[in-house]
């Protein structure tokens, strides 16, 4: 499995794709399998992912999540000393990079952990199938 960018001309848009491959046993040959996992900023070098995970909170948000928010803010501003909002927003940014770098190792993983399910069921099978032809 692997992670690639393309850029479509279209749309002047850089997609992020997770590429698979698994192997088709009436072609004799592997398939190629992309899912797009979101959309690559090139100016800022950031990943930003398909779906609800990583996506910034919206108007719809109730405003007593936004509210307990800005007060935690002022908090831990208050405990870390002078912090300017530049700095903030740079560790603001950061953390949506991790996250969707984690999202992104997610969706890996669990490809890759169906693909290691899959490949050990098909090795059990050969291994009964040679048993079978044994006896």
């Amino acid at each position: 499995m692997s992670i690639c960018k393309s850029y479509n001309k279209n749309t002047g848009v850089y997609y992020t794709y997770e590429i698979t491959y698994t192997w088709d046993d009436e072609l004799r040959k592997k398939v190629q399998h992309k899912k797009c996992v979101g959309k690559f900023d090139p100016v800022t070098g950031e990943l930003v992912p398909n779906g609800k995970v990583g996506r910034p909170l919206g108007s719809g948000a109730p405003r007593q999540a936004q509210a307990s928010a800005e007060r935690s803010s002022e908090g831990a501003r208050e405990k870390i000393g002078n912090v300017s909002d530049e700095d903030l927003k740079a560790l603001h940014d950061l953390c949506d990079n991790v996250s969707a770098v984690l999202t992104v190792l997610s969706s890996q993983l669990e490809s890759m952990t169906a693909q290691f399910n899959d490949l050990k069921g098909r090795l059990e099978e050969m291994e009964r199938q040679e048993k079978q032809l044994e006896t």
